[in-house]
């Protein structure tokens, strides 16, 4: 999803708001010399009186850009409108509770955050025996993070994804959580020799995290299947599972997700096996997004693909959208 570009202060914008990360680096500097609690307590009053209040003073492109996709969504039309102010609230909000998570995770100590884990076992099975795997982390929620919570239960990983993630990764995080981040590595996409990295990084039994929506090229197979997602016949990214097969891989998807106020929850869902063959791509691409479209119909307003929708991921795009 393509953030929009603010001019302001950061309190109308969250460090998901890829386009700002560079003034987001200086606010996590500041904030990591703080007590945890003291910097979620800073960011949560810095949109000054909230999310809502934030969205009726400063004009935000984000209600429209998610409303639209989703009225043309059959299960969701109806809540389009309220999903996508939350949606709206959420971009803006997440800023305190992202920053004091990241502090969190580096400092290994309890803080004002809730953590609930869900699905670690699936994670050690997945890992049994040194093997490799492709961590399926779609743009839901906290997905930046999941990289650093991997680092956190021990296991290093690289990350295979764009410029701009790279950004928020390396530059945001790595200024409240340097431990963390300096486990991660970062396969930029497209670049040549990223499908080889990648390839490389399963091979050596390390974990492979992807942001799997949009396919890239990463592995030179881009448009080459559709499927039915949320009502759509779109573009169905089979990276992961390629990736998976030539590794021998076991597929894991991931998610680090809002709870309230003060609550964080990270899952893991059940691995899923590599495909025993190419014919296998497709199935298994399809049960992987069986399982995000899951996801995106229990929370809507935290996923942050529905402009993908009308553009990478459509099979028509919208007139005046170019494809890459």
């Amino acid at each position: 999803m393509a953030p929009p570009v603010y001019h302001g202060d950061m309190s109308a914008v969250s460090v998901n708001d890829l386009s700002v990360a560079d003034r987001n680096v200086g606010m996590y500097e500041l904030l990591w010399r703080l007590p945890t609690e003291l910097g979620l307590d800073f960011l949560g009053g810095a949109g000054g009186g909230g999310p809502r209040k934030a969205l009726a003073e400063r004009p935000s492109p984000t209600p429209d850009l998610v409303r639209e996709p989703m009225a043309l969504t059959p299960s969701l039309r109806a809540d389009a409108d309220r999903v996508a102010l939350e949606c709206a609230e959420y971009l803006l909000g997440s800023n305190a509770m992202l920053g004091a998570l990241m502090i969190q995770l580096e400092r290994g100590a309890d803080g004002p955050l809730t953590m609930r884990w869900h699905g670690v076992e699936h994670l050690r099975r997945a890992r049994e025996g040194g093997r490799p795997v492709v961590v399926f982390a779609p743009h839901v929620g906290f997905l930046y993070a999941v990289p650093t919570v991997l680092a956190a239960l021990g296991e290093p990983s690289a990350v295979l994804g764009g410029e701009l993630a790279r950004d928020v990764l390396v530059r945001v995080f790595g200024a409240v959580a340097p431990r963390l981040v300096g486990q991660v590595g970062y396969i930029v996409v497209p670049s040549p020799g990223c499908a080889r990295a990648a390839l490389d990084t399963l091979v050596r039994g390390r974990l492979l995290v992807m942001f799997p929506e949009v396919n890239r090229g990463a592995t030179g197979n881009v448009r080459s299947a559709t499927a039915s997602f949320l009502g759509r016949t779109v573009w169905l990214p089979t990276t992961a599972a390629r990736l998976a097969r030539m590794a021998g891989a076991a597929i894991l998807p991931a998610t680090v997700t809002p709870d309230g106020a003060r609550g964080v929850v990270i899952e893991f869902a059940p691995p899923v096996a590599a495909p025993a063959d190419r014919h296998g791509d497709v199935p298994t691409s399809e049960r992987l997004f069986a399982w995000l479209e899951s996801v995106v119909q229990r929370r809507p307003h935290l996923w942050w693909g529905w402009t993908m929708l009308d553009t990478d991921m459509s099979v028509t795009p919208a007139p005046g959208v170019a494809r890459t």
